[in-house]
C-alpha cells in the first residue's frame, strides 16, 4: 500500500510476489492485492472489537479454501512482507499495544510461510501450521516453556504433552470446530486424542499412514519417499484410522499441521544442545553399514544434497545427546525447525509406566522425528556398537557384533584443530574418537563413543 498527496491508503502494483509456477495476468494480480489488502486493513480497523490475543492475526492468516491446493497463503505472505512500510504506518497500529504485538506476530509468520514456500511445503499446510503456532501463542504453551532448558522440563509444564495437552487439544478442537463451546467439544476431543494415540503404536501399520500424512504436507510424489507398506496400503490404513475416530482427512492432515506446529513452538522456546542462532539444530541419526556401502558413501564424506539417498517421509534421529540406533553409521544434519514433526521432548519422562510416543520419540533414546526428504547430510564416521539392541555404545575389550570379531581398544583420539566436525560431535552430543586394534589382522580403526560411558583412563 502507498499513501497519496491526500494522504489516502492505495495499494500498488507488485512484482516478484507471485510464486514463479502460478502465471496470472496483471489484472487478476491488482484484484488479488487489493483484496488482501483490505484483508489485513479491516484486521487493524479500530472499529473492530478486539477478541483474544493475536484473535485477528489468526482470522488474516486464515485462507479460504486451501485445501483446494490454492497458493494464496503464500501470496499474502509476500504481499505482507512487501508492503510492511504502509502495514507499520496504518492508522491505529502506532498507538495500540496489542496492535504492535500483532504487527510482530505478523512479520513472524509471513517470514515463516515464504520459508516454507521455498522448502517444497503444500500451501495448505503451510496455512493450517501458521494457524496452529499463532494458538500455541495464544494458549500460553509457547510462553510456559520459554526460556527452559531441556533438563528443566517436567511432565506438568503447560508446553508439554501429558499423554497429549488438554490445552493443545482444545485449540485444535475449537479451530476445527469453530463457534463451538469449549464445554460442548468433549466428545470431539477425545476423537481427536483418540487419532494421534492411534499412532503411538509401534506397529508398521500405524506408522505408515502417519508417514503418509506427512508426505502429503509436501508438493513431492510418492516415489520420493521409502515405504515399509505400498502409499495404496498407507492410504487404506490411514482411511481405518480417520473412520475409527470419526475425523475427515482434512482432519487429519489438520491434526498433524498442529502436531508439527506444537513442536516448532516448544524447541524455539526451549535451550538445548544443538540449537544454533539461526533457527536450525544439529542431530545425530544413525544408518546401517549396508545402507552406506549401496549409496557408495564413505565415512568422511560430506554431502551438500541428499539426491543420492532416498528417505521415508517420516525419520528417526537423537537430539541433545547421541544415542546409537539401529545401526553404527553416524549421520549429522543440521535442520531447521520446521522439519521436525514430534520428539521426546513431548513427554521427557522415563519413568516406568509412562507413556511411549512412536513416531513422536522414546526419552530413552532422546528420539526426535523429522522430514528428512532432501537434506543434505555428512558422514563424520562410525560409531562402537551395542551387545544391546539397538542402543547406547560398547567399550572396552570383547565381541564385534555381528562377527564374533575380538578387539581391544588403544586409546583416545583428539580431533584434529580444523576438524570441525569432530569437535561439533564432541561439544554437542558428547561424541569422541577412541582408537581400536582388531586382534586378528592387528588392523587399526577408529570409532565414535560417548563421552559419559568412556572409561577414565581414555577421557584425559
Amino acid at each position: 500500500m502507498i499513501s497519496d498527496a491526500s494522504g489516502e491508503l492505495k495499494f500498488k502494483p507488485t512484482s516478484g510476489l507471485v510464486p514463479s509456477r502460478v502465471e496470472l495476468l496483471e489484472a487478476e494480480v491488482m484484484s488479488e492485492e487489493v483484496e488482501f489488502g483490505e484483508k489485513i486493513q479491516a484486521c487493524f480497523s479500530p472499529n473492530i472489537e478486539e477478541g483474544k490475543p493475536l484473535e485477528r492475526v489468526i482470522s488474516l492468516f486464515n485462507i479460504e479454501g486451501t485445501f483446494g491446493g490454492h497458493t494464496d497463503i503464500f501470496k499474502l505472505a509476500h504481499h505482507i512482507k512487501d508492503n510492511i512500510s504502509s502495514i507499520e504506518n496504518m492508522e491505529g497500529v502506532q498507538d495500540d499495544a496489542l496492535n504492535a504485538d500483532e504487527l510482530s506476530a505478523i512479520l513472524e509468520m509471513a517470514d515463516y510461510v515464504i520459508t516454507l514456500e521455498a522448502d517444497g511445503y503444500a500451501a495448505d499446510h503451510a496455512a493450517l501450521s501458521v494457524k496452529h503456532r499463532l494458538l500455541c501463542q495464544q494458549s500460553g504453551i509457547s510462553a510456559s516453556v520459554e526460556g527452559k532448558t531441556w533438563e528443566s522440563l517436567e511432565e506438568n509444564d503447560r508446553g508439554v504433552m501429558k499423554g497429549c495437552d488438554e490445552a493443545f487439544f482444545q485449540n485444535l478442537a475449537a479451530s476445527l470446530r469453530p463457534g463451538e463451546a469449549p464445554d460442548k467439544m468433549s466428545g470431539f476431543v477425545n476423537k481427536l486424542r483418540q487419532f494421534i494415540h492411534e499412532f503411538y503404536q509401534t506397529k508398521a501399520e500405524h506408522c505408515q499412514p502417519f508417514k503418509l500424512l506427512s508426505a502429503m504436507s509436501r508438493n513431492s510424489p510418492s516415489e520420493n519417499y521409502v515405504w515399509t507398506q505400498t502409499p495404496e496400503a498407507a492410504h487404506g490404513s490411514l482411511a481405518k484410522h480417520l473412520t475409527k475416530c470419526g475425523l475427515s482427512l482434512d482432519q487429519g492432515r489438520e491434526v498433524f499441521a498442529a502436531l508439527q506446529a506444537y513442536s516448532h513452538e516448544i524447541l524455539k522456546h526451549i535451550t538445548f544442545p544443538g540449537k544454533n542462532d539461526d533457527g536450525t539444530i544439529d542431530i545425530l541419526r544413525t544408518e546401517g553399514s549396508s545402507v552406506m556401502e549401496s549409496y557408495s558413501l564413505q565415512p568422511g564424506a560430506t554431502l551438500d544434497s541428499a539426491k543420492k539417498m532416498s528417505h521415508s517421509a517420516l525419520d528417526c534421529a537423537s537430539i541433545g545427546k547421541a544415542v546409537i540406533c539401529y545401526g553404527s553409521e553416524l549421520t549429522h544434519y543440521r535442520i531447521p525447525l520446521h522439519r521436525v514433526v514430534g520428539g521426546c521432548f513431548l513427554n521427557p519422562s522415563n519413568r516406568p509406566g509412562s507413556p511411549k510416543l512412536p513416531p513422536f520419540g522414546d526419552a530413552g533414546f532422546n528420539g526426535i522425528t523429522f522430514q528428512a526428504e532432501g537434506l543434505g547430510f555428512s558422514y563424520p564416521g562410525r560409531a562402537l556398537t551395542s551387545t544391546e539392541i539397538g542402543v547406547g555404545v560398547l567399550l572396552g575389550t570383547g565381541e564385534k557384533p555381528g562377527t564374533g570379531e575380538e578387539f581391544e581398544i588403544v586409546g583416545r583420539v583428539a580431533p584434529d584443530p580444523g576438524d570441525q566436525e569432530s569437535q561439533k560431535l564432541e561439544n554437542t552430543f558428547g561424541l569422541q574418537i577412541l582408537e581400536i586394534r582388531r586382534k586378528s589382522t592387528g588392523e587399526m580403526e577408529r570409532r565414535y563413543v560417548a563421552t559419559k560411558d568412556m572409561p577414565s583412563e581414555y577421557t584425559t
